[in-house]
């Protein structure tokens, strides 16, 4: 079979980027009560629920998380770490603190600020976990491993000792 020639390749113009118009944009059709239900949701859900919910979910818990499961839970958590007391009789009490290393990255570049690093307390006092809820990219991760040096004299509730939250603010100031 003989070889075909190839064909030119014609350059199209690429039309110039027109935005619409208001009125050029359709109105949106109303929703319709199927394309409701499709969207998610229990007849016998609550009022506060979400679409994704489920059946026997509890409000504000976590989309994805299980029945039966524990408010401020963790999906696939094994329920191995202790449920904090919200509000203790008496706070935790700081008794040791170990301050920040600077990172040098951080201190050749002169950024200063406040790390705010939310930490579970167990009933022994000691950091069990810690998330920072105010990032400063570069001071994160030295914040977070203060924090978990930390020990405290732990939250009490009805005279037994308890595991709580509390929020660690970690302050990184240049001299």
């Amino acid at each position: 079979m003989p070889a075909r020639p190839a064909e030119p390749v014609v350059a199209r113009p690429t039309p110039a980027f027109v935005a619409p118009l208001e009125q050029d944009r359709p109105e949106p059709a109303p929703a319709s009560a199927e394309a409701i239900s499709d969207a998610g949701g229990s007849p016998t859900g609550s009022e506060q629920g979400v679409p994704e919910g489920m059946e026997g979910g509890q409000v504000g818990g976590v989309v994805g998380g299980v029945p039966g499961g524990v408010l401020g839970g963790v999906i696939g958590g094994t329920g191995d770490m202790p449920v904090p007391v919200a509000h203790p009789d008496r706070a935790p009490r700081l008794l040791r603190l170990v301050r920040p290393e600077y990172p040098q990255d951080a201190f050749v570049k002169k950024v200063e600020g406040v790390v705010h690093v939310e930490i579970l307390i167990d009933a022994s006092g000691r950091v069990v976990r810690a998330r920072v809820t105010r990032s400063v990219p570069l001071l994160d991760a030295a914040a977070v491993a203060a924090v978990r040096q930390w020990v405290f004299a732990p939250a009490v509730q009805g005279g037994r000792p308890v595991a709580t939250v509390a929020l660690a603010p970690v302050t990184f100031t240049l001299y």
